[in-house]
């Protein structure tokens, strides 16, 4: 066994390397009982005539059947189970009875709020019809987006039941706002786009949101009658492996979004990454996961364990990230494999602390990233 030991600015960490068989049968049923794969950012067409100009909804040039189904088959075929559908300005899919008769996928309902300078998607929050769609002031995207419509709509979502997603926010089209708005969750990869710089920075400003991923496939062709060749993504990349705790539902999925129980996956072949916490150090590591605060009184350190499993990511790299950015890189070297972290955290001269710790893992082209656990003073 080997012992190393780290400083940086108000952090201190021991860590001790493990490489042993962490995926037991119990494990994997775990696996497999708790988490799904769930797909976000999907459109059953493109059609830029109607989400440019939606005031008098036409359900039929607003969604598209053949496109809800060639995107339920491309999930089908690879093994995921919930669907999150958000054609731009539209809830029409919702209503249509496909959406009611498909029983063996997840679907939930929502839509894309595409602005100027920043597009959202809007989940789950029960519109009455398909007209109940709600829109930025400029739904042309031609006028700069006012200040207080991204707060206005959020709030509006969250109170109906919902959660509002920040898409590609550093789109060079329609860059987001340097402010989550109290937003739910952001995208950290919209297709093969990386937008984990974002993220970064709300973490270091002791924002906590959800990392999550958006496919934004765009299915079918409403001029052409066919589906949109996917150039540069598909229905499956990125995805998400989101915790339900055994639950299949729609408020399964958002409640694991919001908890910020969520692996972001490049594509289902990506390895899969756990994070456990062990708080009272007696190796259980049965104190928190992913998405978890851990509160410490103020003007004490905060000493904890951290365990990072990482299952089929053998040759790959494992890369573990606080407010400092990376400061560890370990090869994964089997399939099955454990972290063992001592984390510290010392207050600031004011008694106060925060910091938070999450890991990614690299092979063969293939990513996943974890959300974090975040360590504080109580309040």
């Amino acid at each position: 066994m080997r012992k190393e030991l780290f400083s940086l600015t108000t952090v201190c960490l021991a860590s001790l390397f493990l490489s042993i068989q962490v995926t037991s049968a119990e494990e994997q049923v775990d696996i497999d009982k708790n988490w799904i794969l769930v797909s976000l950012h999907l459109h059953t067409m493109d059609n830029p005539g109607y989400h440019h100009s939606p005031f008098n909804p036409n359900p039929p040039i607003s969604y598209s059947v053949e496109g809800f189904h060639d995107i339920a088959a491309q999930a089908r075929s690879a093994g995921v189970k919930g669907l999150v559908f958000t054609d731009h300005h539209s809830v029409g899919i919702g209503f249509d009875p496909v959406f009611s008769q498909t029983k063996d996928l997840i679907l939930v309902l929502g839509m894309e709020w595409t602005s100027k300078d920043g597009h959202m998607n809007l989940v789950r929050y029960h519109p009455q019809s398909p007209r109940d769609i709600l829109l930025p002031p400029d739904p042309s995207e031609r006028q700069p987006t006012e200040p207080y419509a991204y707060p206005s709509v959020i709030s509006e979502v969250q109170r109906r039941g919902g959660i509002a997603i920040i898409n590609h926010p550093e789109s060079p089209n329609h860059r987001w706002p340097e402010n989550t708005f109290r937003a739910d969750a952001v995208e950290v990869y919209n297709g093969p786009c990386s937008h984990i710089s974002f993220w970064q920075r709300r973490l270091k400003e002791s924002i906590k949101i959800t990392a999550v991923g958006g496919s934004d496939y765009h299915s079918w062709d409403v001029f052409k009658k066919r589906p949109i060749s996917p150039q540069r993504n598909s229905v499956v990349r990125p995805v998400n492996l989101v915790w339900t705790g055994g639950e299949r539902s729609p408020e399964a999925i958002l409640d694991g979004i919001r908890q910020g129980r969520v692996v972001v996956l490049s594509s289902p072949a990506a390895p899969r990454i756990f994070l456990r916490v062990d708080r009272n150090l007696d190796d259980k590591f049965e104190d928190g996961r992913e998405g978890d605060t851990l509160r410490f009184s103020r003007g004490r350190k905060a000493q904890v364990s951290m365990q990072i499993r990482v299952v089929d990511g053998a040759e790959g790299v494992l890369e573990l990230i606080d407010r400092g950015d990376v400061f560890k890189t370990l090869p994964v070297t089997q399939s099955e494999f454990v972290h063992e972290l001592n984390y510290t955290v010392h207050p600031d001269p004011n008694g106060f602390l925060y910091n938070f710790v999450r890991a990614q893992v690299r092979r063969d082209g293939e990513l996943a990233i974890s959300n974090p656990i975040y360590l504080e003073s109580a309040p």
